[in-house]
């Protein structure tokens, strides 16, 4: 069959589990497949946004994968934190350098903070792991634009994209791009992006940061102080 079930009563900002499977006839259906994890949005919030990581609703990881990080609520990552390097590649919070030599930053931007961060020692080449912001209306702004800081130290760097799903025009990839090294070793400085969403003026958006993975375990990309104004 290709009917698609639909389900309209989630609650929003809520992790999912779930299960599917193909069902042709009364006699004929596949095994369940599963689990499947999904989150929901939040309810949009009206821009001006900031975020710089540092409230009591984020707590950064320790050791090589980061273990014990969480993020504040709304903010969405796929995949999940890792725990191993046979797993997928991801992003965490953080505040003390990655463990692996030669990527990632000492500090986040202020010095005393956190950041958030892709874990290289997990995945493979050319994986992919996002990191969405909030739900946000741009309404209020007459020419929007994304602010973030980023420090991209290591000859494994990969590829920082910008990505923006639109209520209006769905997903658009690639908005923005940065790839392979930018920074001159852990201590050097941050260095701030600005990325123009006039195009998605009076617009309610989700921005994703997604990270691909490069070459090796030294390709940790690190972002600080996120805005839209």
């Amino acid at each position: 069959s290709n009917s698609i079930s639909t389900h309209s009563s989630r609650t929003p900002g809520t992790t999912y589990d779930f299960y599917v499977r193909e069902h042709c006839s009364a006699s004929d259906t596949s095994d369940w497949i599963g689990p499947l994890t999904l989150t929901t949005i939040c309810n949009p919030i009206s821009a001006p946004f900031f975020e710089n990581f540092d409230g009591s609703s984020w707590t950064a990881g320790i050791g090589t994968y980061n273990a014990g990080d969480a993020l504040a609520s709304c903010w969405i990552r796929n995949p999940q934190a890792g725990a191993s390097a046979t797993d997928p590649y991801f992003w965490g919070a953080r505040t003390l350098a990655p463990t692996t030599p030669g990527t990632g930053p000492n500090a986040d931007k202020s010095g005393t903070g956190r950041f958030v961060y892709t874990e290289s020692s997990s995945g493979a080449p050319g994986q992919n792991a996002i990191l969405s912001v909030p739900y946000l209306s741009l309404t209020p702004l007459t020419n929007p634009e994304l602010r973030f800081w980023y420090h991209m130290f290591g000859t494994g760097i990969g590829t920082l994209s910008i990505d923006v799903y639109s209520a209006s025009s769905g997903i658009n990839l690639g908005v923005f791009t940065l790839s392979g090294p930018k920074t001159a070793g852990r201590n050097g400085a941050w260095q701030e992006a600005i990325v123009s969403l006039s195009a998605f003026t009076n617009d309610t958006v989700l921005i994703i940061f997604r990270g691909i993975r490069g070459s090796s375990n030294l390709g940790d990309i690190a972002i600080d102080e996120v805005s839209v104004d």
